[in-house]
């Protein structure tokens, strides 16, 4: 029975992947082809395999987190964003992407300055976090299988019991907060996928909640939810046993008998990563300002403190200096003798006596 049950769910899903063709083909859908360029329409991530396949670079680029995939000159694979693919200038000819792709012939991987882009697709709903300081917050966004694009989830209508089922979803601990106000975590674009969840809080998905879909409700960006959960500790065997939350302060144990504390107050956690944040712009601005340093320079050059009035000199000389240059005393009245002469020089020039008045 079990045989049978196994070979009729592979049938049907052999069926679908042949009936969906472009639509969902092993995960991805082609999109087209296209021109590339040295700046690289699609940017990031570059792989280069001589066994490339169009399975092979998808399976890449969406590990990598992306939503698109390129195969280009044979053996060369890109990744992209919705928004790298949004900006891309219209598809060329398909046939001009005409080189097979060396670990499947039968499949092209683009041309020399052509890309063959494909979407890579949900392999089931899913659930992300975006713009959190860290992993365990952020806004939320879904995916719904076999879809390229992300959505949010309003505000409207959250509760903590739908908070519960995104924490659990996302395979994080307990949660702590969630928030309507996206100045945390910003706007979504696309579409608002949820609205008005009714979660009752012991799902496993957000989707197996029922809610409003993109394009039955009045939500818009401004209103989509943030979310904060706890870290799950992985090497303590998960959360087992949640006491409460109280006063802001929420207390668990873990499986293995350990305390999970935290804060619950979360405006207040997060304003205060914001001064810290502050506080290291205003450190990079200041070093960028100041060279290499990460204080201010002092006012005074180099030196540190400001010069004294002595000069050199930091400290004032045991005595003044004196007054009468190179000299400690005053010069005397009689030039450079000390004493006064015993005799007083001649009045008359070298002669010792007046000259007489008939010349020597």
């Amino acid at each position: 029975m079990a045989h049978a049950m196994a070979t009729i769910k592979i049938t049907i899903l052999i069926l679908f992947t042949f009936l969906s063709g472009k639509g969902a083909l092993g995960g991805y859908s082609y999109m087209g082809c296209y021109a590339d360029s040295d700046a690289r329409v699609l940017p990031y991530v570059e792989n280069w395999d001589l066994f490339q396949t169009t399975s092979k670079c998808v399976d890449h680029c969406r590990n990598s987190g992306y939503e698109y995939a390129g195969t280009e000159f044979s053996w060369q694979c890109f990744c992209g964003t919705a928004g790298n693919f949004a900006s891309l200038a219209p598809a060329v000819s398909d046939g001009e992407c005409n080189m097979a792709c060396p670990g499947k012939p039968s499949e092209n991987c683009g041309s020399t300055w052509r890309i063959s882009i494909y979407a890579a697709l949900a392999l089931s709903n899913e659930v992300r976090l975006v713009g959190g300081l860290e992993s365990s917050e952020g806004r939320l966004e879904v995916r719904v299988i076999n879809t390229v694009n992300w959505g949010t989830v309003c505000s409207q209508g959250f509760d903590m019991n739908d908070l519960w089922v995104a924490c659990r979803m996302l395979e994080l601990g307990p949660p702590i907060n969630f928030t309507g106000d996206t100045t945390y975590f910003g706007q979504g674009t696309g579409e608002i996928e949820m609205a008005n969840l009714e979660c009752s809080g012991h799902e496993h998905s957000l989707f197996s909640c029922p809610y409003e879909s993109a394009g039955n409700h009045n939500c818009t960006h401004s209103s989509d939810v943030g979310v904060q959960c706890v870290e799950e500790e992985d090497d303590e065997g998960g959360i087992g046993l949640v006491i409460g939350i109280f006063s802001g302060f929420g207390v668990a144990f873990s499986a293995g008998g350990a305390c999970v504390c935290w804060y619950q107050n979360y405006r207040a956690r997060r304003a205060r990563q914001h001064q810290a944040d502050q506080a290291r712009r205003q450190m990079e601005m200041m070093q960028y300002a100041h060279g290499q340093y990460t204080q201010q320079p002092p006012a005074q050059g180099q030196y540190g403190p400001e010069p004294t009035q002595y000069g050199q000199y930091t400290q004032p000389p045991t005595q003044p200096p004196p007054q009468y240059g190179l000299y400690s005393q005053p010069p005397t009245q009689y030039g450079l003798y000390s004493q006064p002469p015993t005799q007083p020089p001649p009045q008359y020039g070298q002669y010792t006596q007046q000259p007489t008045q008939y010349g020597q």
